[in-house]
């Protein structure tokens, strides 16, 4: 159904070639496949129970391996790329339009080490990164900066994040 909500909106838009990027709640095998019939692109996040077709190494192993670990399967019938990268947390991302090939560098902070360290980054996770949208954005940051008060009103909470969002997306 959510994949149906992508392809509805891009028939509205002029017949042109596309590359789509969702986030998970959309992206599914389903869709990149219908994607390739209208002849566009995709790239999105997807969860791990939804690569059932793809034979990958299990989040939970790839999370025992260090930073930077990643395994990759072309799905032949959607002819869809699907990676499994570890960095802070297990990420997997399913395109048609980037493979893991030119492996990217990502700079991240260690805290063994203590240091900011380099680990390879497959380039469909960062083409995804750099075309991120705002939705993705807007959650990030107020996630990142909510401050937890308690308090008896309890409208007060939805008018901050009315207030919050409206500010982000302005």
């Amino acid at each position: 159904m959510s994949g149906s909500v992508v392809v509805d909106f891009l028939s509205e838009l002029p017949a042109q070639k596309f590359h789509v990027f969702t986030d998970n709640l959309f992206t599914s095998l389903a869709l990149m496949s219908e994607l390739r019939v209208l002849g566009m692109h995709g790239t999105g996040t997807t969860r791990a129970h939804c690569t059932a077709k793809c034979p990958l190494t299990l989040p939970q192993a790839i999370k025992q391996q260090p930073r930077g670990t990643m395994d990759c399967q072309l799905e032949t019938t959607s002819n869809t790329v699907i990676v499994r990268w570890n960095d802070n947390k297990v990420v997997t991302v399913a395109s048609t339009g980037y493979g893991v090939q030119p492996l990217q560098k990502a700079k991240r902070w260690s805290r063994e080490k203590k240091q900011f360290i380099t680990i390879p980054m497959p380039n469909a996770v960062a083409q995804y990164n750099v075309n991120m949208g705002g939705i993705d954005h807007m959650d990030q940051n107020l996630g990142a900066y909510r401050p937890t008060i308690r308090i008896k009103k309890w409208w007060w909470p939805i008018f901050r994040f009315a207030i919050g969002t409206a500010a982000k997306n302005a």
